[in-house]
């Protein structure tokens, strides 16, 4: 998230993790710049997504609801609405909102709980999603605003949470640390960098954004950021701030593919492996730990077999570029902004709430 608000990578944001840092305040976010340009501004958020971080900068009212007690489908939505249609009659106006919907465990309504809407409480929740709240949310701002929908991360198949669940416990029972680390590795986001947890949907409706084009290209979080100032007509230099490149090329045919950084958690959540860095590329994937520890180079779809010691070119070339994404003084980087005492406290009370840590 801090990457879609500022169009930078973590070392230079300043979140580490769902308890570490916070935005680096030399450093403009999305809000802000909108703000400064004139836009009413308001944030609907949910889930890790706290002020502490500084998510909340350049948001004239920023909302974090309770996922259990204000999800879409009580009150809530009554309510948003009503501060939606607020919000459109201020022009020109920017809403950030935040789903937890479909993060696990999936909010599903009695009336999509059947089998015909899919065979688990994951796809049942975003066929219920897409048919109601999502569609009214477009029917309400009409075709002339721009609208980007994406997510933070992606997730295994939920239909082996169970499972995993289950071997989670008993390695951890057994005191078996590759049983559990095998587990854990498959289970949820922020473990690993494999594409079902990195890889993530990006789909753009409104001004300036041509109807049924699909770009096959690989694309970065980083790239929302200064993309939202262009279809905005936002002129601002802080638009460069980041290493995100504009997508309208695009638009006209001439995008072209571009490398990804990603990054797991740290160990302050209860994962005992080492911090995993890698670089995503031309269909390969080049991994690390940040300890140094270990590496993996993929050639995708295959994340399972590494395949460094029969194409080490490869291997040293996807090694220079992680390089480039993450500058050997990141790590030092790392400890600037740093959440104060009674901030870390709070985030962790409501971590602890949503049961990210025990």
């Amino acid at each position: 998230m801090g990457s879609l608000f500022t169009g930078t990578l973590p070392h230079t944001h300043g979140i580490r993790g769902l308890n570490e840092g916070k935005l680096d305040p030399e450093l403009a976010t999305i809000a802000e710049i909108l703000r400064d340009h004139g836009y009413h501004t308001h944030a609907e958020a949910t889930g890790p997504v706290v002020p502490q971080f500084g998510f909340d900068r350049g948001f004239a009212s920023f909302h974090h609801r309770d996922a259990d007690d204000e999800n879409v489908y009580t009150s809530y939505w009554d309510r948003l609405e009503l501060r939606l249609k607020s919000l459109m009659a201020e022009s020109p106006w920017f809403l950030y909102l935040h789903l937890f919907e479909l993060h696990e465990f999936a909010v599903v309504p009695r009336a999509f709980n059947r089998r015909r809407f899919g065979n688990t409480s994951y796809e049942r929740a975003l066929v219920a999603l897409d048919n109601t709240r999502l569609s009214r949310l477009l029917e309400i701002i009409g075709p002339e605003t721009l609208v980007i929908l994406t997510a933070d991360h992606g997730e295994l198949v939920p239909r082996f949470h169970l499972p995993v669940r289950i071997g989670e416990r008993v390695g951890r029972q057994l005191g078996i640390p590759s049983i559990r680390r095998y587990f854990e590795d498959r289970h949820g986001h922020g473990n690993h960098v494999t594409e079902d947890l990195v890889l993530v949907p990006l789909i753009l409706r409104g001004p300036g954004v041509p109807r049924g084009l699909r770009v096959d290209a690989s694309v970065r979080h980083v790239d929302v950021f200064p993309t939202v100032l262009e279809l905005a007509g936002v002129d601002d230099p802080r638009a460069s701030q980041g290493v995100g490149e504009n997508l309208a090329p695009f638009f006209l045919g001439r995008g072209r593919a571009r490398p990804g950084y990603s990054e797991a958690l740290d160990s302050r959540l209860g994962y005992p492996r080492p911090i995993r860095i890698a670089v995503r590329q031309n269909g390969w994937k080049y991994a690390e730990t940040l300890d140094g520890s270990a590496h993996w180079l993929w050639r995708l779809p295959d994340e399972r077999r590494d395949v460094s010691a029969m194409h080490p070119s490869v291997a040293d070339r996807m090694r220079a570029l992680l390089g480039r994404f993450r500058p050997a003084d990141a790590l030092a980087r790392d400890e600037a902004a740093a959440l104060t005492v009674s901030e870390q406290a709070e985030v962790e009370t409501h971590l602890r709430g949503l049961g990210y840590i025990d």
